[in-house]
């Protein structure tokens, strides 16, 4: 397992996005960030390279599935 992957989370419930930082980092994946909005999700995407997204589906503003939709549809981010 690569767990040199950087990895994006995607969740306003800070309890789970605390739930998922430990269970990654419990199996070695120490490059983590986190976010709690789909907008600035989507930018931050665009600013840095990530490997993996977690995206909890039912956000405001912009949910889950609308953002994995909107990274499938550009350009430099189809590669995640």
């Amino acid at each position: 397992m690569n767990t040199r992957l950087k990895v994006f989370v995607l969740d306003y419930y800070q309890t789970m996005t605390c739930i998922l930082i430990n269970f990654l980092r419990r199996f070695g994946f120490t490059d983590v960030e986190c976010l709690k909005n789909g907008v600035e999700a989507f930018e931050k995407l665009n600013q840095s390279l990530f490997d993996f997204i977690i995206a909890y589906w039912d956000m405001q503003q912009k949910t889950g599935i609308e953002l994995l939709r909107k990274v499938q549809d550009s350009e430099a981010l189809k590669y995640l």
